[in-house]
């Protein structure tokens, strides 16, 4: 139904068009040849004319009565009205959605200055495994800085080929003080090297209890999260197992990567982790890697190596041509077999003053105490100065001079030792005099 009127059906429709289209035809006399078209026969045309003028058809009255749609006016008024009201849709839109474009545009260059300024892929990366290409997204995760960041061992190889610490074939060159690795043995086993493809877990927690001998690929993903975490600033407070992690590629880096900056991060980690057995190990480190790489000028940027009074470090005092002393001496009285302390126990300071006054007069006379020792004639005594299980077994453990067991050194140190103790004496009977 459409208006109200019914619509009539199809075959109706063309009975009643047929009859009307025939009875004019017939009246007017248009009787046309067979074939000719609508258009080229004039009297057909001339009968479209009249039939479309003079029929009513169904389909016409309802057209007729159809709604039409209303036209738009092309006058300049119209033009005009419409112009405006376009112009002030744009504004409106405009004023909507200017402010989410310059916020989207500030968000992208944000992004893309921040990628630009992440840390560089640090120098040398693809070497500290040789023969790989390394992924550094995970560190870009962490934003770890320089030179912590180069000093790291990383690799993106697959986890099949992590395995236990191996002897890795390390040859020094004494004479020159040069290092050379067999790229042909496997590098996998090295603890503190960081493997990508673990999973990490982000937490807030930091583990307390200690990890013995800790591996990267050993610990948990809470504990890998913690431990990239911490890389970040080496300066700041955790779980002691995670220095000494970080500190197994050190000592690997003083051996066969960069020795100065190895060095530097170690002293850093000394200043501020300096407790339980890291500082023994990093003390013996310092001084055999020294040794090895011909490199006894490290006392003059680690004071802290001259305080200790083991074998390792009288060693590398004279290497370096360094002097012993009072302090020094005192600290070795037992060592070398001096028992008398009555007065290093009562008066220590006029004690250490007199005995440097005889270190520095001997040494005029007969040049430095440690100079004059032959170490080639002493006996050989076997150390462990690398914490990292995964250096060959005679890196780790070194066959040194033990250069407190020479009869000469006792006796020049007991000398001392005896001669400040009389002067002390001497010192002390005349304040008494004095006093009196």
């Amino acid at each position: 139904m459409k208006f109200g009127i019914r619509m009539p059906s199809l075959k109706r429709r063309l009975a009643a068009r047929t009859s009307w289209k025939r009875l004019v035809r017939h009246n007017l006399g248009l009787k046309a040849p067979r074939g000719m078209g609508f258009i080229t026969n004039p009297k057909r045309a001339l009968y479209n004319r009249v039939y479309n003028k003079t029929s009513v058809s169904a389909d016409r009255l309802l057209r007729m009565n159809k709604t039409t749609p209303t036209s738009f006016s092309t006058s300049p008024k119209s033009i005009n009205s419409s112009f405006l009201i376009n112009l002030v849709i744009f504004i409106i839109l405009t004023a909507i959605f200017f402010p989410f474009g310059i916020g989207f545009l500030i968000y992208k260059l944000y992004r893309y200055g921040k990628k630009q300024s992440s840390p560089p892929d640090p120098q040398g990366i693809s070497a500290i495994v040789p023969g790989l290409q390394t992924e550094t997204s995970l560190l870009n995760q962490f934003y770890i800085p320089e030179p912590t960041r180069s000093l790291l061992w990383i690799t993106d190889e697959d986890v099949s080929k992590i395995s236990s610490p191996m002897s890795i074939k390390i040859t020094f060159n004494v004479s020159s003080g040069s290092a050379n690795v067999d790229d042909g043995h496997n590098f996998f086993g090295e603890p503190s090297l960081i493997w990508t493809r673990l999973p990490i877990e982000p937490n807030n927690e930091l583990e307390t209890q200690p990890m013995y001998y800790p591996s990267y690929s050993g610990l948990s993903p809470k504990h890998r999260f913690q431990y990239l975490n911490w890389l970040k600033d080496i300066t700041q407070e955790t779980n002691l197992s995670y220095v000494f992690l970080y500190y197994y590629g050190l000592e690997r880096h003083m051996l066969v990567g960069d020795y100065d900056k190895a060095v530097d991060e170690i002293l850093k980690l000394l200043q501020y982790h300096n407790k339980g057995s890291f500082k023994g190990y990093a003390t013996s480190a310092l001084i055999a890697a020294s040794a090895y790489r011909k490199r006894p000028d490290i006392v003059n940027k680690a004071p802290l190596l001259l305080q200790e009074t083991s074998n390792g470090s009288l060693i590398l005092r004279k290497l370096a041509g360094k002097s012993l002393m009072a302090k020094d001496i005192i600290a070795l009285s037992s060592r070398v077999g001096y028992s008398n302390k009555r007065y290093i126990k009562l008066y220590p300071d006029l004690f250490e003053k007199e005995l440097q006054k005889l270190i520095n007069d001997h040494e005029t006379i007969n040049g430095k105490i440690l100079s004059n020792i032959n170490m080639d004639e002493l006996p050989k005594r076997s150390n462990i100065f690398f914490a990292n299980l995964s250096l060959p077994e005679k890196i780790r453990t070194i066959e040194i001079a033990d250069l407190i067991s020479s009869l000469e050194f006792k006796r020049i140190l007991r000398d001392l030792l005896s001669k400040a103790h009389e002067n002390v004496k001497i010192l002390r009977e005349h304040n008494k005099i004095t006093e009196l």
